[in-house]
């Protein structure tokens, strides 16, 4: 069974009678539902990237409101999830200052979607990041 399949197999699960519209990556499909609603249907490669993912659509992307797509049903057995459509269009060559100003305006509403907190291990991990990018940059950088 193809990828396709098993991603339209799960959409079908969940929304009935619907159809693949178009193949957007190796794991990810357009479905159109029996009521011209347009869905996409992703399978995630791995249990953490499933789990994230779901976590992330189940806590936070209800401050991003009507920018974020919703979750409609996530399938723990074959790590796949229905999320609703959003219009729009990829945005082509260099991104213009509204195409940024917007990035930036969502990006405000999802920080303050939940309290400021203290992570007390972050600068460490940072210094981590540092040196292990320091040395592997060794031999690309002068003194």
């Amino acid at each position: 069974m193809t990828r396709s399949a098993v991603l339209l197999e799960a959409a079908t699960r969940v929304l009935g009678r619907c159809e693949v519209t178009a193949v957007l990556g190796d794991a990810v499909v357009r479905v159109r539902g029996a009521r011209s609603q347009e869905f996409v249907v992703k399978q995630h490669g791995s249990r953490s990237k499933h789990d994230r993912e779901v976590h992330a659509y189940r806590r936070w992307t209800a401050a991003l409101g009507p920018s974020a797509p919703r979750l409609i049903a996530a399938d723990s057995a074959t790590m796949a999830i229905v999320v609703t459509m959003l219009a729009g269009q990829p945005c082509s060559g260099d991104p213009k200052a509204d195409v940024h100003h917007q990035a930036g305006a969502l990006l405000r509403r999802f920080h303050g979607s939940e309290p400021a907190r203290e992570l007390p291990w972050f600068p460490g991990w940072l210094d981590d990041r540092i040196r292990h990018w320091t040395s592997q940059a060794k031999t690309l950088l002068s003194a």
